[in-house]
């Protein structure tokens, strides 16, 4: 069994669901489900003889990693003592070129290979289309595959749940402030607002705030939780100062799926 396969398959296991919160979790406790995550899929997915698709330097991750708290199915030292991961799965190798503009990164991906990505029900992948005005608009459409809704969009910026369930939402928005001498206070955001209930504010699910002389000058902000989600509910993600945001290709994106 393939990795892609064993995480397709215990996204719809009840064993998987049953471990989820049926509230929304802290962000501060994401590190533990991810932790939990990564344990149960090893165990879901046989250990086989394989042939490394693509081999990436990868000493970003820090020496103490394992390949087991990664998608990656082997890491190792090269000669020269660089970090060295290595990926089986010809798809996500595809992808992975394709994103970095790397080797054949110019051959057309084969779609197909991420149906089981793109075919989930209540579920989105979207990335950083444009900014406008206070705005961040997202797209589903893009030439990899990766990028897709089953979820209606409104102005650009908000995803509507159709069915009342537990979700995971996710955001990454990547800063650059090389142009400034002193990285400025930037907070940003996931929200849901109900429209049945008009009175009621837009709903802070999670965010983060930071800037200082200490702060990197380029780094990127993740946000991630699990939440009950109403018909109807609108998810958005929001930002106070775009002027920051680093518009490269495929490096902002924001999703959901349902548990």
């Amino acid at each position: 069994m393939t990795l892609t396969n064993s995480i397709k398959n215990t996204f719809k296991s009840r064993e998987w669901k049953g471990h989820w919160l049926s509230n929304f979790v802290e962000t501060t406790k994401i590190s533990n489900q991810t932790k939990f995550t990564r344990r149960f899929l090893n165990k879901k997915t046989r250990r086989m003889p394989f042939t490394c698709t693509r081999k990436w330097s990868c000493g970003y991750l820090g020496k103490h990693i394992s390949a087991e708290e990664t998608l990656y199915n082997q890491i190792s030292i090269s000669k020269n003592g660089s970090q060295i991961c290595c990926l089986e799965d010809r798809s996500l190798a595809s992808l992975a070129r394709k994103v970095l503009k790397i080797g054949d990164s110019e051959k057309p991906i084969d779609k197909d290979t991420f149906s089981w990505w793109r075919e989930r029900p209540n579920s989105a992948h979207l990335y950083l289309k444009d900014l406008y005005r206070t705005q961040l608009h997202w797209t589903a459409t893009e030439e990899t595959g990766s990028a897709f809704s089953k979820l209606s969009i409104v102005d650009q910026n908000k995803l509507v749940i159709k069915k009342t369930a537990n979700y995971f939402v996710y955001a990454a928005v990547v800063f650059d402030f090389r142009t400034v001498t002193k990285v400025p206070q930037v907070y940003y955001n996931i929200t849901s607002f109900l429209p049945v209930l008009p009175h009621l504010q837009p709903f802070v699910l999670m965010g983060k705030n930071g800037g200082s002389p200490f702060s990197e000058k380029r780094h990127t902000g993740y946000l991630c939780g699990i939440s009950k989600f109403y018909k109807g509910h609108q998810i958005s993600v929001s930002v106070n100062d775009h002027s920051f945001i680093d518009n490269t290709p495929y490096a902002n994106f924001f999703g959901i799926f349902r548990l």
